[in-house]
């Protein structure tokens, strides 16, 4: 099989680069290795909603912080950047 780049240096193959894959490349010599990626998967906390005193709460392991809160949305983005 030969793949040839186009005019803005793209190769497409939908069998060998499937959409949305991603690799990582490495160049050794005249050769270009490609790696492919495994995705990572997402951080998951899992917690509970309890009902106390009246009032609808979500019971999590550990200390829910605005500080947490702010760091977990930021992975989040950055992860889908």
């Amino acid at each position: 099989m030969v793949l040839i780049a186009d005019s803005k240096g793209r190769i497409a193959s939908l069998e060998l680069f499937p959409p949305g894959t991603s690799f990582e490349p490495e160049v050794d010599g005249a050769r270009i290795i490609l790696k492919r990626l495994a995705p990572e998967e997402p951080k998951r906390v899992l917690g509970k909603l309890v009902r106390r005193e009246g009032r609808l709460m979500l019971d999590a392991p550990g200390e829910i912080t605005a500080e947490a809160i702010s760091k977990a949305t930021r992975e989040e983005r950055d992860s889908r950047a």
